[in-house]
């Protein structure tokens, strides 16, 4: 006896893709409208717990020590804040990559 195939089936895939397309499309032309209508209050420049995790990546970098020379540590300490450690050692490779670019864009 022959096979049975659902008609239907391949028909409701695309469907669902073109659903996860549109909300995906959607989303990121509301987040882009929302950027481009906000960009003349947006502040410029960097904050200072970005330059503090910045700075700390780069001490880990280069001389595997944080800037209140801790080696390695577990838990950031960032003004008075916490910082994520995780994050910091995952990012400390790819800084030599980007730190070209990173100081011609806080250079300007």
């Amino acid at each position: 006896m022959g096979t049975i195939k659902s008609a239907g089936y391949g028909c409701f895939l695309q469907h669902k893709q073109f659903i996860k397309i549109f909300w995906f499309l959607t989303c990121f032309l509301v987040a882009l409208l929302v950027r481009i209508y906000t960009i003349d209050v947006t502040p410029y420049g960097i904050h200072a717990d970005e330059a503090g995790m910045g700075y700390d990546a780069w001490c880990l970098q280069k001389y595997h020590v944080d800037r209140w020379l801790n080696s390695f540590p577990v838990y950031l300490t960032n003004f008075g804040g916490g910082g994520r450690a995780p994050y910091m050692h995952i990012c400390v490779p790819h800084l030599l990559k980007f730190l070209e670019k990173v100081t011609g864009i806080l250079r300007c």
